[in-house]
């Protein structure tokens, strides 16, 4: 090879298609300058790799590490097998100078061998908090192990060697009873590229614990970003939280034995005015509060001063409470931390534009009568978490099939403010390969919801499965939508057995779902059933007969909240005249794109696409569709036996 150590085509393992080569090259340009790239190509183009070709050698070149964030373990995955491909193909043309390593990381809960951890840290944020407790306390023996030279020497170097999973990470370290994530921890600032979630750089609390880690600052970092259509909605969740009323029983008992009792008045204030709001009340909906009223009734209640150093002596006590129970082997769980933590960020919003506080009553989905209330904190600008990184990473490059409006996502990522260039592709599918359609009549609009229309939706349904060659993906805007169709006779109108992934899965039940689903496509096929916007819809790939075709039921768009309409409103101000097409129809088309797509994941993937709901037709809908989408939709009568007939026809022609 005499293309270099620096080059880009030393990194590209496959014979480059053309769609490839107007990504790479580009590309390599920009990161090289320093630049961010937002990159819009359609599934099956071939994007990851594209993206670490062009950055591998800037890496190598300038000293930096490749952060290629993403939403699934899958994906992440996906990383690692193309970083293999890579090594495999500069040892087939014997060019030793040429030599990649990665690795994908988990959260904590899930590269965790302590006993403790395992059995009460429920997200990788209390994991990380727990692992950092137990570490000081000298209480985890994983740990301790690694300080053997004897049992860490065999397993960094076999891991040295190639790019490696996190369950090859996991396996390793748990034969030789070291700890999985320390271990992947020690390897993290020596390789080129790491695959990890979102909530790595982008949620502050995490990213100060991984930068340190690495021993790097964020300008020593190359990020890429996959399916970054899904950045503004992660950044809007990083800033946002909610309390319910049952915290503060538990608060309250918390303070007496700990002997914190100066606390004790403000969480009975709490109980007090949670339980006025619920009985106040009558609607279960969202309704905006003021954040400075509340806090004021909450210091009459309690006659103390609630200012920002009444909450943080709350969470620094929260935090020795962990610690103790930890000591005692203990679930190092503290409601006085969480409620201080809580309203430390309550407070600190209060007279901020770009956040907005709420009060829910809600109740048990198994009893009705039970209701209790929820104050919520939302984010309102998806910049505030975004900007402090994407500003001061090396580069950051942006990978999507579904972005559909580019200088939207600039504007709500702040990319805009940024050196930031965008490269869109056409669509590179055979037109024969893909039939979509939209139906002139049927919709999920309020208006139109009835035993009738769900009926009908249910037996559009049952033609396009009945017509499809093996499996089918559904998917709808919301459980209860799903369980209308269910109910409407769904089960009674098709052949094909139905896997419905519910709205209390676990994600362990999830893909242990999806993995049957992908079995029947090697009989007479299946039908898949779940939610827009849920892990089956965006995070989960169907390729060939996994997913012939793809039905969505109605446009995703949010209901009708004060979160909804502040989020429209903030939006607006800021950027005039697109408040309700960043807010409400963009993140509404991309769930709708994203789920279209599962069935769409190679160029040589043949998928029959059917969105029920005539507003596809819309301007405002259609002109922000993926350009794949866009160039095949067509309208079709809702009749089900000329739907059935449409689909008959695309699946015999060949």
């Amino acid at each position: 090879m005499n293309d270099g150590l620096f080059h880009w085509k030393s990194y590209f393992p496959y014979s480059i298609r053309p769609a490839q080569k107007e990504i790479v090259d580009p590309l390599y340009s920009l990161v090289k300058e320093g630049k961010n790239c937002v990159v819009e190509a359609a599934n099956g183009t071939g994007k990851t790799i594209a993206a670490l070709a062009a950055t591998l050698p800037i890496a190598k070149k300038e000293k930096k590490i490749i952060v290629y964030m993403a939403r699934t373990h899958s994906q992440m995955d996906r990383v690692i097998d193309e970083l293999h491909q890579i090594s495999q193909f500069n040892q087939s043309a014997k060019n030793s100078k040429i030599h990649v390593s990665g690795l994908t990381l988990r959260g904590r809960n899930s590269m965790c061998l302590n006993e403790l951890v395992l059995n009460y840290a429920k997200t990788p944020r209390s994991a990380g908090e727990m692992c950092t407790q137990l570490k000081s306390l000298k209480k985890c023996q994983y740990f301790k192990n690694m300080a053997d030279e004897a049992r860490m020497n065999p397993i960094l170097k076999e891991l040295s060697r190639l790019p490696a999973t996190a369950e090859i990470i996991f396996e390793l370290a748990e034969a030789a009873s070291v700890c999985p994530a320390e271990t992947a921890r020690k390897l993290m600032a020596e390789v080129d590229v790491i695959a990890c979630s979102y909530l790595y750089l982008f949620d502050p609390a995490i990213r100060s614990s991984f930068l340190e880690q690495l021993g790097v600052d964020l300008d020593d970092l190359i990020l890429i970003v996959d399916e970054c259509h899904n950045l503004p909605d992660v950044a809007v969740e990083i800033g946002s939280g909610e309390l319910s009323s049952f915290s503060f029983s538990r608060a309250i008992r918390e303070a007496r034995e700990e002997r914190q009792t100066m606390f004790v008045p403000f969480f009975e204030a709490c109980q007090e005015l949670f339980t006025e709001l619920t009985l106040k009340s009558q609607i279960e909906v969202e309704q905006q509060v003021n954040g400075e009223d509340i806090l004021e009734d909450l210091e009459l209640r309690c006659n103390t001063e609630l200012d920002d150093s009444f909450f943080e002596d709350m969470v620094a006590i929260g935090w020795k409470i962990r610690t103790k129970l930890l000591r005692k082997g203990k679930e190092p769980r503290s409601s006085l931390g969480r409620i201080g933590e809580f309203f430390l960020s309550w407070y600190e919003s209060i007279g901020r534009v770009d956040y907005i506080q709420s009060m829910e009553i809600r109740t048990f989905e198994n009893d009705p009568s039970n209701r209790y209330a929820v104050l919520r904190l939302s984010s309102l600008d998806p910049r505030r978490i975004l900007s402090p990184v994407l500003s001061s990473v090396y580069s950051s490059v942006h990978l999507t099939g579904t972005l559909g409006d580019a200088d939207a996502y600039l504007l709500l990522t702040g990319l805009s403010d940024l050196q930031t260039s965008t490269i869109i592709l056409p669509s590179p599918y055979d037109r024969k390969n893909i039939k979509a359609y939209y139906t002139q009549k049927l919709s999920t609009l309020y208006s139109h919801r009835s035993q009738k229309t769900y009926q009908k939706i249910a037996e559009v349904i049952a033609a396009v499965a009945d017509a499809t060659p093996k499996n089918v993906g559904v998917f709808a805007p919301s459980y209860s939508i799903l369980e209308e169709i269910l109910n409407a006779g769904l089960r009674s109108y098709v052949g094909k057995k139905i896997y419905h992934i519910p709205s209390d899965a676990s994600s362990e039940e999830n893909d242990r779902l999806i993995e049957q689903f992908k079995t029947e496509s090697k009989g007479e096929g299946a039908i898949l059933v779940s939610v827009l916007g849920g892990r089956s819809s965006e995070g989960t790939d169907f390729p060939g007969d996994m997913m012939n075709s793809v039905v969505v039921v109605g446009v995703p768009y949010a209901p009708p909240s004060p979160r909804i309409n502040a989020k429209i409103e903030f939006l607006e101000s800021n950027f005039e005249g697109m408040g309700k097409m960043l807010g409400y129809v963009i993140p509404a088309v991309n769930k709708a794109s994203q789920a279209a797509g599962r069935a769409v994941r190679s160029l040589d993937d043949r998928a029959f696409i059917l969105l029920v709901d005539f507003r596809y037709g819309s301007y405002q809908v259609k002109r922000n569709l993926p350009k794949w989408l866009q160039q095949s939709l067509e309208k079709i009568d809702s009749d089900p036996s000329i739907i059935e007939k449409a689909v008959r026809s695309f699946f015999s022609a060949t």
